[in-house]
């Protein structure tokens, strides 16, 4: 591809060329150390670092041209855009060949749900023969093929890449989990979803956003400029910020979910130990469901997968007979028991309302509840005695310990972690194994555990090193009476 056919695919984004316009273009990136021989350098500002200060270097291992919003300080080939990110999306689309033209695209945004959501949708897909692709927070899945996640949402150019290969072994239907830090930077490039659904909105990631107003407004992003006239959006609009979400939309297909004011109403709820129940009713259908999970979230989660997979043509008989098969989601609510009966629930809540929740549909099945949880550094703190102060409501004891600390002094992050605590019964121990192990021993025969906030990563983060660390193995080890 020549570089003339990536300034016409910029459109209007594109300012000035000073560039020729008959070079062969291999690839696009961010990053200068992958330069090579025939790739453009897109200078995005990052959180760590600013592209525009390695524009130099870029051009040095043999860049083609740089494309940048402002003019570099010295005499290169360079593009000036409006918008750098999403020049770089834009152009990895094109060079990638458009491979999401190909296949729906289902993209799920939310606080909390997304990878409950992705996992149950994709469930139903697959049980009724439709080639699924995923793109999610644990892992990307397509055919036969796992592929381990960084990221929720991966990079631009790693997901038009993605894209690529699913579309190589013809996937009809891709879901994708949407974060917020991927609808600001753009990475989902131009091409409209197909189906958006919005699961919720709590207080996360106000280090990167600010303040709740700018949280919503980067969701906003995903209705405002992917739904295209034959768009659909699926809203939980029992949650504050969805009701508004769908009252503000002004072009696409709105489907409402809740238990009132919606065009697909949600009642006769019943939440078990091990199951929830309920019947979803629209305009021209009525279906009861169960479901092997817990929890009301999970009813709201259930729900949204199950409206879309009837936009995805399937019956109302699919839906339910799958919805009856699902086995449940790694580090999401996954229940350990050891042969002694003590149970161990391992579960991803790392915001004030996830870990609420969790604990509130535990309760009733405990005489004794055990929360152990801790935050992560380098994130947004005020989140940290909100956390507290949701443990506090439903545990009866709380054990405080490392999540991924980061270059923050662990004990600094559990003092303000402390902050929240009123009246806590609350055990300290930063070594997460010897918190796990600890917790573990508490538990009698009636009693619950839940492991909360890492869910199923298996790593630590301190400084910025990695280290091997998975809640679920250790809790696995420690009620087998092993080490992990």
């Amino acid at each position: 591809m020549i570089s003339s056919e990536l300034f016409e695919y910029l459109g209007d984004d594109l300012l000035e060329i000073h560039a020729e316009p008959d070079k062969e273009v291999i690839g696009v990136t961010c990053d200068s150390r992958a330069i090579k021989s025939g790739v453009v350098f897109v200078a995005v500002k990052g959180s760590l670092a600013n592209g525009e200060d390695f524009i130099c270097d870029a051009i040095e291992e043999g860049a083609l041209f740089v494309v940048s919003e402002n003019a570099p300080s010295k005499s290169v080939p360079w593009v000036r855009v409006k918008n750098a990110t999403r020049a770089l999306s834009c152009l990895a689309e094109l060079l990638a060949g458009r491979p999401a033209e190909g296949f729906q695209v289902i993209a799920i945004t939310g606080t909390n749900g997304k990878t409950s959501t992705a996992f149950i949708l994709e469930h139903i897909l697959c049980e009724n023969q439709r080639k699924t692709g995923v793109v999610g927070t644990i892992h990307n899945r397509f055919g036969d093929k796992v592929e381990t996640s960084t990221l929720t949402t991966p990079d631009a150019v790693s997901l038009q890449r993605l894209y690529g290969r699913m579309s190589a072994e013809k996937v009809d239907s891709v879901i994708i989990e949407v974060s917020s830090h991927a609808l600001t930077q753009n990475r989902l490039g131009t091409i409209p979803v197909n189906t958006a659904i919005f699961t919720n909105l709590t207080q996360d990631h106000l280090d990167y956003h600010g303040d709740m107003e700018s949280y919503y407004q980067a969701k906003w992003c995903l209705f405002g400029a992917l739904l295209d006239s034959q768009g659909r959006a699926i809203i939980n609009v029992d949650d504050i910020a969805g009701r508004r979400l769908a009252e503000e939309i002004e072009s696409g297909s709105i489907i409402r979910v809740g238990q009132r004011d919606a065009d697909i109403v949600i009642s006769d709820i019943c939440c078990g130990a091990h199951f929830i129940s309920y019947t979803l009713q629209g305009h021209q259908f009525e279906m009861a469901l169960t479901i092997p999970l817990q929890g009301m979230f999970n009813v709201y989660n259930s729900a949204l997968a199950a409206v879309a997979a009837l936009e995805q043509g399937l019956t109302q008989e699919q839906v339910q007979s799958s919805l009856e098969t699902f086995s449940g989601i790694p580090g999401r609510m996954e229940l350990f028991t050891g042969s002694d009966g003590r149970r161990v629930y391992v579960d991803y809540a790392h915001t004030p309302d996830a870990l609420s929740k969790a604990l509130k549909v535990l309760r009733p099945f405990a005489e004794k509840l055990i929360c152990l949880f801790g935050c992560g550094g380098d994130r947004d703190k005020t989140k940290r005695p909100l956390m507290a102060e949701a443990a506090e409501e439903m545990a009866d004891l709380v054990i405080l310990t490392d999540d991924n600390p980061r270059t923050e002094e662990p004990q600094s992050i559990i003092a303000d972690i402390h902050g929240g605590f009123v009246d806590a019964v609350v055990y300290t121990e930063p070594d997460r194994y010897r918190a796990i192990e600890y917790a573990v021993k508490q538990l009698g025969p009636e009693d619950i555990l839940l492991v909360a906030g890492k869910g199923h990563e298996n790593y630590q983060i301190y400084g910025i090193e990695k280290q091997d660390f998975c809640d679920r193995n250790t809790v696995k080890a420690i009620l087998g009476g092993r080490s992990a």
